[in-house]
């Protein structure tokens, strides 16, 4: 298992590589926090090509889909929510809601719950799930999810 580092003008972003496959996207805006995250997390080296530029292409509204070799571990059931997700277009935003009925499901919540179990945010674009009503929630809070929808769509929320 590698742990690649990436700068990003969301903060640092860890990314885990093993067997050939991306596992876990990990946000970090401050290392000297100790948490059980950081503390497996020391040893990185950069992300290497053709990966970095997909991100930097990504960062500059250039790259609209990362097709990247994912290992998704889960419940069968987080696993098809994390493939819809993958399904919504770039600079475009769906609903939990929405989710849920193209799933065939009213489980909300359930929907919502895995959605925040989402190992690779960014790659699996979660940010792009809003609440009905509100902007929703977002793992890494709700600046860095603005963040994301305004560099997708040149707009505040």
């Amino acid at each position: 298992m590698k742990t690649f580092t990436y700068p990003s003008p969301i903060g640092t972003l860890h990314l885990h590589y093993g067997q050939n496959c991306f596992d876990r996207v990990i946000f970090i805006d401050d290392l000297s926090t100790t948490t059980p995250q950081t503390t497996q997390l020391q040893k990185t080296e950069v992300l290497p090509s053709p990966y970095a530029a997909d991100l930097n292409h990504y960062f500059q509204g250039e790259l609209t889909t990362f097709d990247w070799p994912l290992n998704l571990t889960g419940t069968p059931f987080q696993i098809r929510v994390w493939q819809e997700l993958r399904r919504i277009p770039f600079a475009r935003v769906t609903t939990y809601k929405a989710i849920a009925l193209a799933l065939g499901t009213k489980g909300y919540q359930a929907v919502g719950s895995a959605i925040g179990a989402n190992p690779l945010p960014l790659i699996i674009p979660c940010h792009r799930v809003l609440g009905t009503t509100d902007i929703g929630g977002y793992h890494y809070g709700l600046a860095v999810k603005r963040q994301l929808l305004t560099l997708e769509q040149g707009c505040q929320f």
